[in-house]
């Protein structure tokens, strides 16, 4: 290079600030009223390690449109809250060239107003004696901004009739359901943030005898009712009884398997109700 000239790649760096990561929102930001009495919107944030070495997230803090803090992620809820795409495992660092997500559950006490929007502050941390480390402008950015969809919540019947039900694996705290992301080519879909697995309790207990037959479950064979009224577009019915004592089912061999038996409805164009992992054989 010619004294005095400078470089195309120079000037990016003279006017748009380094970072180690890039972020962006992986999921559609929807909000629920929780049976805690209080609001939560749900969605999760794509962060891409662009730097040569591990990176750490320190914190994430959500905002509203005003630039008010409504919730800092950090310590062990942070950690927990960032787990490999498809496996689910949280992590504490992301390697380079990798990606994560990033669940974000923000609670707004009461029937706090829904923000319309929400901002980030990211701040991170990587190893300085990495040769690479001087070309990071700063460990601290702003994140996207996401939109809030502002339809209030769809009000639905229970599906389980009885007393003793409690629900497993539901909004709004990592678990399998809400860890779930797939590709599909152009995104990736979280399609079971809100699903929920239900489990009965009989006399204080889940199972009997040695909880290794499914009628040891008082839930097993119980009469699963729909949610609101609205048209059957899909039923599935051949696949067989699982055994609970199973650690992993010989059964699932496409992706269409993962469900079970299931029974799906049209609620409205838009919205739909799908009922999973129901007994061998039955529908009506």
């Amino acid at each position: 290079m010619l004294p005095g000239i400078i470089s195309a790649a120079e000037i990016d760096l003279r006017n748009v600030p380094s970072t180690a990561l890039m972020i962006k929102q992986l999921s559609p930001a929807y909000f629920i009223d929780g049976a805690d009495g209080n609001r939560h919107i749900e969605y999760d944030l794509l962060v891409t390690n662009l730097f040569s070495g591990p990176v750490t997230l320190k914190f994430i803090d959500v905002t509203d449109q005003n630039g008010k803090t409504l919730m800092r992620l950090d310590g062990d809820r942070l950690v927990e809250a960032t787990q490999m795409l498809l496996d689910q495992k949280p992590v504490k660092s992301i390697l380079a060239s990798s990606a994560v997500a990033v669940e974000i559950d923000l609670t707004l006490t009461g029937k706090t107003t829904v923000p319309a929007r929400l901002s980030h502050r990211i701040a991170y941390d990587f190893s300085m004696t990495d040769p690479l480390a001087t070309i990071i402008g700063k460990k601290q950015i702003d994140g996207p901004v996401v939109s809030v969809n502002q339809a209030p919540p769809i009000v639905i019947a229970s599906p389980l009739a009885g007393t003793g039900w409690f629900s497993l694996s539901g909004c709004c705290s990592p678990n399998v359901h809400r860890n779930t992301r797939i590709g599909a080519t152009d995104r990736i879909a979280t399609s079971e943030t809100f699903a929920i697995d239900w489990m009965r309790l009989d006399q204080g207990k889940e199972c009997k005898n040695d909880c290794t037959r499914n009628d040891d479950y008082s839930c097993f064979g119980v009469p699963v009712r729909s949610v609101s009224d609205g048209e059957v577009i899909g039923v599935r019915t051949d696949m067989p009884d699982e055994s609970p004592s199973l650690k992993q089912s010989a059964n699932i061999k496409t992706p269409f398997d993962y469900g079970g038996n299931f029974v799906y409805v049209r609620v409205r164009p838009d919205l739909y109700a799908f009922y999973g992992h129901l007994q061998t054989g039955l529908s009506r």
